[in-house]
Parts: structure tokens; sequence; C-alpha cells
């Protein structure tokens, strides 16, 4: 619509300026004497800056006829341009800066742990289950320093529970549609909603309300992720695109385009600009949160891939697709690791543990695949009903929370 209101007003702007020219060349024909008059026609129009002004350029004959057709729409398009190109320069006061690429990622220590529940005999056990929500259970997300569990579901809201006992703290009402994800701030005052109803919601802890809708997609919302900074924030749409959203002028800074399906998942490299999403499309994409642009594609998936996660040390990507099938990639060299058919079931979702040692498949068949990355050994978590959609670690990885379709969350330890 701004396209077309823009290029309108333009089309107007030329066709007064030809009008008024006319008009002046009428009362000094008498002086003609050169074959071919240039006149330089300030360009007055309101909301134009200087920079535009007196840069258009109309040719005028001897007979006193205005430009042609032609020249009319060489000269629209030659504003057109200058209009694009304005609008990149533009930059709201407000906008938030990205930080250096050259962050230490604190929890990398984690990583070097040995994994407890691998030394364990027995490794995970289902230590509490409860009824979360009156409709499927989407996401989870844990809150960065307290025992806090945020949910969201098909009911159209998000709670906050404390883990692992299970008591409810808050309850979040304001999507119209089914809620897809949910993740907290780095400071863990905020939690970013996503939604089928195509907005993504900001909620302050703090005055207990949303503070602010982003609504320029214009499909369902399925995922978000955090910047480590705290300053952006990152959503992928079924609207074939991802946008990074500046928290504090309120406004989209880039929408990465590259996907030709909806794209499913979304995700920050913790402490770096650099996100990855995966597509319907079958492709998972690396791009720089800086520019908008895509840095990397990876192909290998036959089908929709769903889900898309970095290990803490983000040399790993694994994501899954809709026929259940799991990938392992090598970030450096840009290839794939491993492959394993988790099928026929989908494969909805999947996490790695702190260690990176281990990766959580949710499954379709209702149950919970656990990998172990070093030796190829696969275990299934059998407790919920139906439908896993999403599972995720403690940053110490200590005990691991589920949700799936059966309306419930469970934790295992």
């Amino acid at each position: 619509m701004k396209e077309k209101m823009l290029t309108k007003l333009e089309r107007d702007r030329a066709v007064g300026q030809v009008h008024g020219l006319k008009s002046t060349l009428k009362n000094i024909e008498n002086y003609r004497g050169s074959s071919a008059t240039t006149t330089q026609m300030g360009m007055a129009g309101a909301g134009l800056d200087a920079a535009k002004r007196g840069s258009a350029t109309l040719m005028v004959d001897d007979e006193g006829r205005g430009p042609t057709q032609r020249q009319l729409a060489s000269q629209k398009a030659s504003w057109e341009g200058t209009d694009v190109a304005l609008d990149r320069q533009i930059k709201h006061p407000k906008d938030s800066i990205f930080p250096a690429d050259s962050g230490v990622n604190p929890y990398l220590s984690q990583s070097k742990a040995p994994p407890g529940h691998l030394t364990r005999t027995g490794g995970f056990r289902l230590s509490n289950t409860f009824q979360a929500h009156s409709h499927a259970v989407s996401a989870l997300a844990l809150h960065p320093r307290k025992q806090i569990l945020a949910t969201t579901s098909d009911d159209r809201s998000w709670k906050l529970w404390a883990v692992p006992s299970g008591d409810i703290i808050m309850t979040g009402v304001g999507h119209s549609y089914w809620v897809s994800s949910c993740d907290f701030h780095p400071s863990g005052s905020r939690l970013a909603t996503t939604s089928g109803d195509s907005t993504v919601k900001l909620w302050d802890f703090s005055k207990a309300e949303c503070v602010h809708t982003f609504t320029d997609h214009t499909h369902a919302v399925w995922g978000s992720s955090w910047h480590s900074c705290g300053d952006f924030l990152a959503t992928c749409s079924m609207d074939n695109t991802a946008k990074v959203w500046d928290i504090h002028s309120s406004r989209c800074r880039y929408t990465l385009r590259g996907h030709t399906d909806s794209v499913n998942g979304i995700q920050f490299l913790p402490f770096s600009n650099t996100l990855i999403t995966c597509s319907a499309d079958k492709t998972i994409s690396l791009w720089d949160a800086r520019t908008g642009l895509c840095a990397q594609t990876f192909y290998g998936h036959m089908h929709s891939v769903n889900s898309i996660t970095f290990n803490l040390k983000g040399d790993t990507v694994a994501s899954s697709d809709s026929y259940g099938v799991v990938n392992l990639w090598d970030v450096r060299t840009v290839s794939q690791m491993t492959s394993m058919d988790c099928g026929p079931h989908a494969a909805n979702h999947v996490t790695f543990d702190p260690s990176g040692s281990v990766l959580a498949i949710s499954s379709n068949d209702a149950s919970i695949k656990m990998y172990e990355v070093a030796n190829g050994q696969m275990t299934s978590l059998v407790g919920h009903e139906d439908s896993v959609q999403a599972a995720i670690f403690d940053r110490k990885g200590e005990f691991m929370v589920s949700g799936g379709s059966d309306l419930s969350v469970r934790i295992w330890s």
C-alpha cells in the first residue's frame, strides 16, 4: 500500500509540474532562442527532504511540449530509486546497536562437565506430572536464573510455573488464537510469545501486562528467540519470512527473506549475532542478524523441517523433520555429520543438554528419544499419553521438562 501511495503521489506531482511548466512556457514563447531548454525544477512536495529537492530534471523542446511518456517513466523511476535509497539510510533515533561478535559464552564451562544422566544408572526418571492447560501444550521455556517454567498452549494462554513442584505462578491471556512459542528475556523480566493470530507480544512481569505487540507478520508466527544482549528479538512465520525486532525502537529492523515456504523454527546462537532458521522448504539457513543476509544454507532433509537448535558450543546444529528424520550438522564445514531415522512419526522438537552429549527428540509417538552423540545409542522415555511437542533441559542438566498434546507437563530428573 505504501508503494502504491508513493507511486500515485509521484505521478500526480509530475503531472502538476508539467502543467505548470506549459503555462510558464506560453508566457516566454517570444524569447525562445535555443533548440532545447533544460529546466531544473525543485520538488517542493511535503515530506521530501533537501537531498531530493532540485534533483528532478525535465526536458522541454522548442515547441513548448512537455516531456514524453518515456521521459516521465524514467524520471519516476529515478524518484522511486531515491525513495528506496533514502529509506535504507533512515535510522530511528532509538535504534539499538548490535554488539560486536566477540563475546564469550559464559556457559561454555558447562559443556565440559560430564553429563550426570549418563553416569547415573537408569538416566532420567519421571518425577512429577501436572496438567498445565485445557488444550495441547505447544512450547516450553525456562527462566534464565530462577526455577520457573513458562508454557504456551492452544488454549490461547501462557502460564508460569514453579518447578519441580508444579505450582502455578501467573497466567497470561491476550492472544486471539493459539499460542505457539515463548522465550524469556535474558534478564528474566519479560516474556515474548508468538501466536497463530500473526502477532508477537512482549509481556512485562513487573507490570503484569502486555507492553507491546508486533504486527508486521502476515501469517501465523511459529517461534521466537532473544539475542543474548536483550535488545533484539527474532521471530519466524508461516509468511515465509523471519524478522529481527528492535525492542527499544519497537520496529522491525530486518526481514529475512530466502525461504520459499513456512519458516518453522528460529534460534540465536548464544552471545552471537548469528541466527539459524528451518523451513517447510526442507532447508536450514544461517543468517547475519546485523545485515539480514543469509550466510549459508544446509540441504539434506527430504521433508518439512520442524525444529532446529545449536549445541552450547555452537559448532553443531541438530534438526528434525515431519517424517522423524533427525540430522546433525557441522557448522564449521557446512556438512552433515550424521542422520538418524526416528520415524515414521514426526519429530516435533529437538534440544541439546548443556554438555552437548545428549539430544532429546520430542516425537509424535508420545515418547522422548534420548540420543547420545558420542556413541549413537538411543533410548526412549515413555510417559506422555499423546504427542510430545517440546522438551527442555535446565542449565545444569539436572532435570528435563516436557510438554505435549495430552495437556500435561512432565518433569524428568
